[in-house]
């Protein structure tokens, strides 16, 4: 959204169109390491209701990964914050930002718009990068709602296109699943949160029997035999299944 100028993208409007909306709450922080460091980072929104698994993770921008994990840090102990582009932001416009709307503009793309009440009881509403308004509304408390169709079911294979998403943005050639998988292998320990939720399920249906193969000839390189194990196991069910 920066792209189209930052006119555009604090935009202002007197109402605004929905479909179903959703109550959500902050559930974790979601990192990435590559090569020991932090390459990219996801705030993960979760529905209000118990019962419903679905999530929303929002891209953190890569130059702001160090300053927002300090910023989270901090919220987890309690602290109060003060640093905030967005507090200057409603001082400036004369209003104050009530709570926050997530939904898909024409394209498809996630954008975010804040509530917001003037000093005369004035509801308008104010367009934000969706990173900037989610992370001011986990500091501050706000309340979120996103469009329904926006949640997706939370699992290993969606955090695994997340981690592609993040390293392709970074990465000067584009990195197949396979190759994403491979460096996070490489790192278990600082991955191991990541790589202990995705299920042989995920893994069948993620990777070819090529990429399975591949993948195994490298674990076995890199010494984990566990891991060598498990996927000479897929690989045999794999061609069981195909016959």
């Amino acid at each position: 959204m920066i792209e189209k100028g930052w006119k555009d993208v604090f935009r202002r409007e007197e109402s605004l169109e929905t479909e179903l909306l959703v109550p959500v709450h902050f559930r974790n922080v979601q990192g990435y390491m590559v090569n020991g460091k932090m390459l990219g980072m996801d705030i993960v929104l979760s529905p209000n209701r118990n019962d419903d698994e679905r999530r929303l993770s929002i891209s953190i921008p890569q130059s702001l990964v160090t300053t927002y994990k300090q910023l989270m840090h901090v919220k987890l102990m309690k602290l109060d914050v003060s640093i905030d582009v967005l507090d200057e932001y409603q001082s400036a416009l004369g209003v104050f930002l009530q709570k926050v709307v997530i939904r898909a503009d024409k394209e498809g793309r996630f954008e975010a718009w804040f509530y917001t009440l003037s000093d005369f009881g004035e509801v308008s509403y104010c367009r934000v990068p969706v990173y900037l308004a989610v992370m001011h509304a986990v500091l501050r408390q706000l309340p979120v709602i996103v469009e329904d169709e926006l949640l997706e079911k939370g699992s290993a294979t969606a955090s695994l296109n997340d981690i592609q998403k993040q390293l392709n943005r970074s990465a000067p050639l584009k990195l197949s699943k396979l190759a994403v998988l491979q460096l996070m292998l490489e790192q278990e320990e600082a991955n191991h949160e990541f790589l202990s939720k995705v299920t042989d399920e995920e893994l069948m249906s993620s990777l070819s029997m090529q990429e399975l193969v591949a993948i195994k000839d490298k674990v076995v390189e890199m010494e984990k035999y566990e891991w060598a194990k498990r996927f000479a196991a897929l690989i045999a069910q794999k061609k069981h299944d195909d016959r």
